[in-house]
Formats: structure tokens, C-alpha cells, sequence
């Protein structure tokens, strides 16, 4: 009579088969979940963007105060990966009330003509970003519960063409240990401008160099 089942051999090769095609479907199946994290949050920046580009028309291209932007998209203003209770820019819920994600290229109350910050980005770079999520990358494994610095590695950053762009980044680290960033950095990949180092240093990272 005819034995039927398998030898440990064939027990063995489905084994490895099933093995492989899991080491090959788990990268899908994670860049899939972080395409869904990340396509909630691109879409509240095209609107964003949308009140951004209607003000600059309306205003002779000044671009709008942080509270007057959320006040116009304040419905769009909280990133969906946003695990903080008061926004990952506090700022915002101080400024306005409104519980917000973003970080937006000026972070003070107004924007003045001419702002030397913006005029300074312009020549370094025509497309530079108007607004940044940063709560996309990796968590810094001691949190300071401040987003400015608990992340690293991806960010969004929404441009002056309404374009979107996945950016890397780091937080930079000093001689005490401190974290911190330069906005400059968040709003463009341009590191040679010599304004940025004026910057940087107006923010306290003067000294400071990338923790990783």
C-alpha cells in the first residue's frame, strides 16, 4: 500500500517557500502602510496650499501670518499621524487654539514685507517649502515630547509650486546633549547658502551638529 503524506524533505521545502514569500511580502505590505499614513496628511496640505496661494493673489504676494492661514484652513491644520494632544506645534493651539501639526516658514504672529528670512530662502531657492509635517519619521528613542526634535529622518514639505516633498532629515545635538533644529533646513535642501548659517545660529543651532 501506498504511503501518503510528505517527507520531512518536502515538509522542509514548503517551509522555505512560505519563509521566502513572507520576507518578500512584509517590505510591500510596510510601504503600503506608511503610503497610507502619509497620503491623509499630502492631502490636507493641498488644501493648505489651495487658502496659501488664494491669499498671496489677494495680497500682491505677501504671504499670509500663521494664525491668518490656519484661520483659513484650520479644519486641515492637524496631521492624522499627529500623536501629540496639543498638536506637534504647540505654537498653534497658543496663537490661535486650534490644535495643529504643521510648522509654516514663519513661525511668529505676523509676517512683515520684505522678511528677510523668506527673502533669503527665495534666493536661495525659488521653490522652497511654505510648511513642513515632520512626524512621519522615526521617533527618537528618549522623547522630549517636543516634535521639533522626538523625530528624524522623513518629512513632508509642501513647496511654493504646491508640490510636495518627501525630504530627510535630522535633529542636531550640542555639547550638553541638547536636540534641536534649523528651520532653514526643513524648508530647503540648500546647506551652501551663506544665509543659512546666519539662521541657523538666530535659532540657537550655531554650534550644533547632527546627532546621528
Amino acid at each position: 500500500m501506498r504511503r501518503v503524506g510528505l517527507s520531512v524533505v518536502e515538509l522542509l521545502v514548503v517551509i522555505a517557500i512560505i519563509a521566502l514569500l513572507v520576507a518578500l511580502l512584509i517590505p510591500v505590505a510596510w510601504n503600503v502602510r506608511k503610503r497610507a499614513n502619509l497620503s491623509p496628511c499630502m492631502t490636507n496640505m493641498r488644501q493648505i496650499y489651495v487658502a496659501w496661494a488664494g491669499y498671496m493673489q489677494d495680497y500682491d504676494e505677501r504671504p499670509p501670518s500663521l494664525p491668518v492661514l490656519v484661520k483659513s484652513a484650520q479644519t486641515v491644520f492637524t496631521c492624522p499621524s499627529d500623536p501629540y494632544p496639543r498638536g506637534a506645534n504647540s505654537r498653534i493651539m497658543r496663537l490661535t487654539g486650534v490644535r495643529g501639526s504643521y510648522f509654516y516658514l514663519s513661525s511668529t504672529g505676523q509676517v512683515l514685507d520684505n522678511d528677510p528670512f523668506i527673502k533669503d530662502l527665495l534666493e536661495a531657492d525659488p521653490n522652497h517649502g511654505i510648511l513642513v509635517c515632520v512626524v512621519h519619521g522615526k521617533r527618537e528613542p528618549e522623547l522630549l515630547n517636543n516634535a521639533w526634535v522626538d523625530f528624524r529622518g522623513l518629512t513632508l514639505r509642501l513647496r511654493r509650486d504646491g508640490s510636495i516633498q518627501q525630504a530627510r532629515q535630522t535633529s542636531y545635538c550640542d555639547s550638553t546633549g541638547g536636540r534641536g533644529r534649523c528651520l532653514w533646513d526643513l524648508m530647503t535642501d540648500n546647506r551652501d547658502h551663506p544665509a543659512r548659517s546666519r539662521w541657523c545660529a538666530a535659532s540657537g543651532q550655531q554650534v550644533s551638529f547632527p546627532c546621528e
